[in-house]
């Protein structure tokens, strides 16, 4: 057994470790015919000849075009149109969601704002994947300048992600003006790729997963000292991070709790009112069910390849297969899922092990049949794997979303800065870094820009 010490403890004699381990192995509802808007207040409010009373401001459907035919209705989903798009005055910005048959209006701050409705017969694509797939073509047939995008299969899933030590996968997310997507205006977000993941209802679905940079360093968990060391426990559904994720964070809550090491030690949250989602990027995520599940004991992290670690991250497998007894660093009573719905979450073990190029397809072959737990910086190829790795950081690590099913009941898989996937307790967090991740709804695509830091892909919707 090979252990690399990552920080020591001051009580127990316990280290936090990155290690190469060797053992066991939105809104509320008004109707329109059929159809239904959301906005932000969670209320419904009355229809007076087309006309919604929201507090002191109100919105005006002035007209419902189909085929450049005004109408008075709006089309039933069964009548086989597809909505086009949708003009509002001041500022206002329409989404249609297509699978619930929805129109939402968001970023209208003034009185008398009206919107027409535009539809037609004619034949629209499926925005979820043909833009996207336009791009995926080109780049999977040409190597691009630092990096490129492959397909994997892993059962009955087929995933698109960009590889390489910094692929075109730049994108505007987050904006404060979404019809201003630039610089200045949005934060710049990654694509992991185009993935198959389940939404609320346990409808599989290929949909846009991106990632941010880093909006601090926090506790995964962290608990009493009478709970697990006081090191946290390692089930997402009731982490510390979990909640502040897809409550504070999610909806721009000022307040929460930041937990920043063991025995339930509290550091400063950031303003979440400006880091955020805001309002309009909101509309655009899907909920969905994040899958936590965890490598099984008989499992050996020296040898398990990404592919392998995918399965078993959608496994029932879950963080509390102690191998060591229960006594104290194994004694939480928390409940264990293996899946959590929700809209933000972190990056899998596997998503990382997958986004490495190798250096050469050869390369990216042997990558993928060694064990990203061995990707040492004393080994060659493993050097070749990580820095060929864009989700790699060297000054700092990254938590993931995976609990570890052996030692305590309180670790969770981290990628080092050493460039390997190892260990650490759910409550440390110093140079951890916390980057969420998001799905963006079916009906979301890029339409323009070149991928790059300078010239970030833009969205539609």
């Amino acid at each position: 057994m090979k252990l690399d010490k990552f920080k020591a403890k001051n009580s127990n004699n316990k280290y936090y470790l990155i290690a190469s381990l060797s053992v066991l192995g939105i809104g509320g509802i008004f109707l329109l015919g059929r159809s239904f808007a959301k906005y932000q207040l969670q209320q419904s409010f009355p229809i007076m000849q087309g006309q919604v009373q929201i507090s002191s401001a109100d919105i005006l459907i002035t007209g419902i075009n189909v085929d450049g035919t005004s109408q008075d209705t709006i089309p039933t989903k069964s009548e086989g149109k597809n909505f086009k798009n949708a003009v509002c005055t001041n500022g206002a910005i329409g989404i249609w969601d297509k699978d619930n048959w929805a129109f939402t209006a968001t970023n209208y701050t003034q009185t008398k704002t009206e919107c027409t409705l535009n539809f037609t017969q004619e034949e629209v694509k499926d925005p979820s994947t043909e833009s996207m797939n336009d791009i995926l073509e080109k780049q999977k047939e040409n190597e691009l300048p630092n990096g490129k995008l492959i397909e994997d299969k892993n059962g009955d899933d087929t995933n698109f992600r960009y590889v390489g030590s910094d692929p075109n996968n730049y994108v505007y997310f987050n904006c404060d003006d979404l019809s201003k997507q630039e610089n200045g205006s949005c934060e710049k977000w990654r694509i992991i790729g185009l993935l198959s993941v389940e939404n609320a209802n346990g409808e599989k679905q290929q949909l846009l997963k991106i990632i941010r940079d880093s909006i601090g360093e926090y506790s995964w968990d962290s608990s009493a000292d009478t709970v697990n060391y006081g090191d946290g426990v390692n089930e997402w559904s009731q982490a510390d991070l979990q909640k502040v994720l897809n409550d504070n964070y999610f909806y721009q809550k000022a307040g929460g709790t930041c937990y920043t090491d063991s025995n339930n030690t509290t550091g400063q949250c950031p303003q979440w009112t400006s880091v955020g989602i805001k309002a309009n990027s909101r509309s655009l995520i899907e909920n969905v069910r994040w899958k936590t599940g965890t490598l099984s004991l008989a499992a050996s992290q020296n040898s398990i390849t990404p592919k392998e670690i995918y399965t078993f991250e959608r496994s029932e497998y879950n963080g509390k297969q102690c191998t060591f007894g229960i006594e104290n660093g194994c004694d939480d009573t928390v409940e264990r899922t293996t899946e959590f719905i929700g809209h933000v979450g972190l990056m899998y073990p596997s998503d990382y092990g997958y986004a490495t190029s190798g250096g050469s397809d050869d390369q990216r072959t042997q990558c993928l049949t060694t064990s990203p737990f061995e990707w040492n910086s004393d080994i060659n190829y493993g050097r070749n794997c990580y820095t060929n790795d864009w989700l790699f950081n060297n000054t700092k690590s990254s938590l993931t979303l995976t609990p570890v099913p052996l030692i305590y009941a309180s670790s969770v898989y981290a990628i080092s800065e050493y460039g390997y996937i190892g260990i650490i307790e759910a409550s440390y967090s110093n140079k951890v870094m916390v980057r969420p991740v998001v799905y963006l709804k079916s009906n979301v695509k890029i339409s323009k820009g070149e991928g790059t830091l300078t010239n970030p892909y833009t969205l539609t919707y």
